[in-house]
């Protein structure tokens, strides 16, 4: 079970001119399944999203109808979680809407992912898991499958914003940004906190791991959206959608890292400045939370260790 299939597809597109013509056309015949017209649709409420579903077969969703209207109550719900996504993170946080086309298309598939963000052509369109009854627990009350699906439409519209304002430039920056967007939009789900308690495998937090530089493995991924959260906590709600302005008019001369720094520079601070706060309410969580300078969900986190190994050395700190 993986979290997210978008940096599959983005390693996919980057590639693909270095693939042989049989490697394209089988990706291709596998992706052209998600675009094919399902035998059901259904609008949401809002106008903004066309969900394509099947009710038999390997790709089936859930079929349970309680109102009896003919349409299934998954359906339904994901439908106005996706509503939700956008009034959240387009009309209050003025994200860039990736609505190039109305309504937007999703569809289901059985996979081992939540789900992934695809580009058309300039044009992407998400595909959703088609149950979401495989995944970690959540905490929210409607239970872990619509957790699962109510985070899932928040980061996978995320994607799709990212991909609208720069093309998807920042490498697995966009799976941190993502998964903060999550907690933004649903943040009873709780979701997240998967990947910090290492209960997810490949997880590895800076919280369990102090030790870690925050682009361990390569690039920030979802176990450090709490950085994420903590740019929103210091320098307030607007930050990181003027960040993003900044990354789509600076696509081309800044890559993410840079981005930040300067933009942080315009805010009198700096990147050594953010990371020392980071640090700061990392070691504020479990039992040593405190609401005054702590996450949200810091009571939910774990601790970080009051020893741990600095880099490959024996040489230890003491965190006290």
């Amino acid at each position: 079970i993986g979290k997210c299939g978008t940096p599959l597809m983005i390693s996919y597109h980057n590639q693909k001119n270095q693939l042989s013509l049989q490697a394209v056309n089988e990706i291709e015949s596998y992706l052209s399944e998600a675009r094919q017209k399902k035998a059901n649709q259904y609008t949401s409420p809002s106008g903004n999203f066309l969900l394509s579903y099947e009710t038999t077969g390997e790709n089936a969703i859930p079929t349970a109808d309680g109102n009896t209207n003919q349409i299934p109550d998954f359906i339904e719900k994901t439908a106005l979680y996706l509503d939700r996504s956008h009034i959240k993170q387009v009309d209050s946080l003025h994200f860039k809407s990736p609505l190039l086309q109305t309504p937007y298309q999703i569809s289901f598939e059985k996979m081992g992912y939540y789900g992934y963000t695809n580009n058309e052509n300039g044009t992407t369109y998400i595909v959703l898991h088609n149950t979401f009854e495989v995944f970690p627990a959540n905490d929210d009350p409607d239970g872990n499958a619509l957790g699962a699906n109510k985070v899932t439409c928040a980061h996978e519209y995320k994607h799709a914003i990212q991909y609208a304002t720069s093309n998807w430039a920042e490498g697995d920056y966009v799976e941190m940004d993502a998964t903060w967007s999550e907690d933004i939009v649903y943040p009873q789900v709780n979701d997240y906190l998967n990947y910090l308690s290492g209960s997810v495998s490949g997880s590895n937090s800076q919280l369990s791991s102090p030790n870690l530089a925050l682009d361990h493995g390569g690039a920030p991924s979802y176990d450090d959206a709490i950085f994420s959260h903590s740019l929103n906590l210091s320098y307030g709600d607007t930050f990181l959608p003027t960040f993003w302005d900044r990354r789509a008019l600076q696509i081309n001369t800044e890559n993410f890292l840079q981005s930040l720094k300067n933009h942080l520079g315009e805010k009198s601070s700096s990147l050594e400045i953010a990371f020392s706060q980071y640090a700061a309410r990392n070691w504020f969580t479990g039992t040593k939370f405190t609401s005054d300078f702590s996450y949200p969900d810091a009571a939910k986190m774990p601790e970080v260790p009051y020893q741990f190994e600095l880099k490959s050395s024996d040489q230890q700190i003491n965190a006290n």
